[in-house]
Formats: C-alpha cells, structure tokens, sequence
C-alpha cells in the first residue's frame, strides 16, 4: 500500500506503521504492535485510539488481552467521505 496516500488523508507516520502492521500480521496485542513497529506501546495506544476513532482499526477480546486488528482498506473510503461531510 502506498504510504503517501495515507499521509494526505492525514494519517500520522505512527498511525501507517501501526495500520500497515495490523494489515500484514492480522490480530496483535499492543505489545506485539509496538515490538514490531519500534513504536513505544504508550504511543502505540494514543495511535490505536486515533485509528479505531477514524474506523480503521478495531479490537476483540482473546482471554483477557485486547487483540487490536485493522478494518479492510475499503474502510478508508468511508473515513474519506465521513470527513468531506462533516467540512460541508
């Protein structure tokens, strides 16, 4: 996936790594998020956040650790035109 086109539609550095990550690996943990990125998980969780606030990422309950996983890049279409309508 092209990086450039997720930074024009305002995806920080952090959250590309994070949402390219889940894209290749499926469902991780925080920890195994921030292990793979090189992202500190503190700041792994303010990107989570971020991301599952644009619709990008979700999360499921596997035991009693949060597995975080990337909604279908379809998503970002819809991310798009929920952002161009609330600028109308």
């Amino acid at each position: 996936m092209d990086t450039e086109i997720l930074r024009k539609i305002g995806l920080t550095d952090n959250e590309i790594k994070i949402y390219l990550s889940l894209l290749k690996s499926g469902s991780r943990t925080a920890y195994q998020i921030a292990k793979d990125t090189g992202i500190y998980r503190v700041h792994v969780y303010d990107k989570l956040e971020q991301l599952m606030n644009k619709g990008l990422v979700n999360y499921v309950y596997k035991g009693a650790k949060k597995h975080f996983q990337a909604t279908h890049p379809t998503k970002i279409q819809q991310f798009l035109e929920d952002k161009k309508k609330q600028i109308e």
